[in-house]
């Protein structure tokens, strides 16, 4: 029999989690997990819990969790916090990104205190409708700020061997979510092959390359290592997210051109680096070295219209400011062996 991979992405659309999620139990005998973090690539905080958890299973085939809840920690909610979209309107509460973000760090230590203790409860979402291209209206719900940001804590992707697996958690999960009156949205939630195995089986079934699927930041791609052909795991930073960051940086640049220029040069480092931080994994280089050009030349087009002077500023002098001021790019993270199981 061939193994396959299986990739499950689900994110749940809508309302309050799965109480598997929230319940505040003791975990299940022989699933004692640890919950200490160790930071990793940024915002993005890998806890040390899911080691053991694989550990765990390992050992005893039979073994059944019971409670995962652990690793939704005020460090993935921080991480959650963050990778919403500033600009977006205002949830069903009226409250923005930016309001919510003034004392963030007790806002967050409440939510977690509620999420763990069981009284964690989402607000009822807004219904509103929006136009599809092909003339019909499809639904969406408009959430609480805040239910944002557990719905982005726990926005998972899941791993099977088997389809069969896949196939059957997709539908158990899909039941047990309609028990709380939640579904997974259609449009958010794939069923893909990936992993060790997706190319050589989908070329002996006369298909195409795997799916891709984006998470965290990042569009993960099935490859190969150029030394010896065997599988790999690529990740490239979104484009959109790409072009979204790169076009925010060029827009504050413009409305403070008038900035010293070490002024403008301290922000610019602190934001490559920032970026770098999250996004500089094996593999990403090429989608590194973009941002780092664009935010050069985004800052060349504001310099040179500061004044007549500046238009005189070429792209060859602008280099030698940009290796004063932007970090170059590098990889500053190792492969993720052990977490993806690879």
């Amino acid at each position: 029999m061939k193994r396959t991979n299986k990739g499950a992405q689900s994110r749940q659309g809508r309302g309050q989690p799965p109480a598997e999620f929230v319940e505040k139990r003791p975990p299940a005998e022989g699933n004692r997990v640890q919950t200490a973090v160790t930071s990793t690539q940024g915002l993005e905080a890998a806890s040390i819990g899911l080691n053991r958890v694989r550990e765990a299973a390992k050992r005893d085939k039979d073994l059944s969790f019971t409670n995962l809840l652990h690793h939704i920690d005020i460090e993935r909610l921080h991480a959650a916090y963050l990778s919403l979209n500033p600009k977006a309107a205002a949830g069903v509460d009226g409250v923005t990104w930016q309001e919510y973000g003034e004392g963030l760090d007790e806002r967050l230590i409440t939510l977690h205190d509620q999420i763990h203790s069981g009284r964690y409860r989402a607000r009822a979402s807004k219904r509103t409708w929006i136009p599809k291209s092909d003339g019909r209206q499809r639904p969406i719900g408009i959430a609480a700020l805040e239910d944002k940001i557990v719905q982005q804590a726990f926005d998972f992707v899941l791993g099977f061997q088997y389809q069969s697996d896949a196939v059957r958690f997709q539908s158990e999960l899909r039941k047990r979510m309609g028990k709380f009156g939640l579904e997974l949205h259609e449009d958010k939630t794939r069923l893909i092959e990936f992993g060790r195995f997706a190319a050589e089986n989908r070329k002996s079934r006369g298909e195409g390359k795997p799916e891709t699927f984006d998470f965290l930041g990042f569009t993960h791609i099935c490859s190969t290592r150029r030394k010896d052909g065997k599988f790999k795991l690529l990740r490239k930073t979104i484009g959109k997210r790409l072009r979204s960051k790169i076009k925010e940086v060029r827009q504050t640049l413009q409305r403070h051109r008038h900035k010293p220029v070490p002024e403008q040069g301290r922000w610019l480092r602190s934001v490559v680096q920032g970026h770098f931080n999250y996004y500089a994994v094996p593999g990403n280089r090429e989608a590194l070295d973009t941002f780092r050009t664009q935010i050069g030349h985004a800052w060349l087009r504001t310099l040179r219209r500061r004044s007549q002077k500046g238009r005189n500023l070429t792209w060859a002098r602008m280099q030698r400011q940009m290796m004063k001021w932007i970090p170059t790019a590098r990889v500053l993270h190792p492969y993720p062996n052990q977490r993806f199981c690879v």
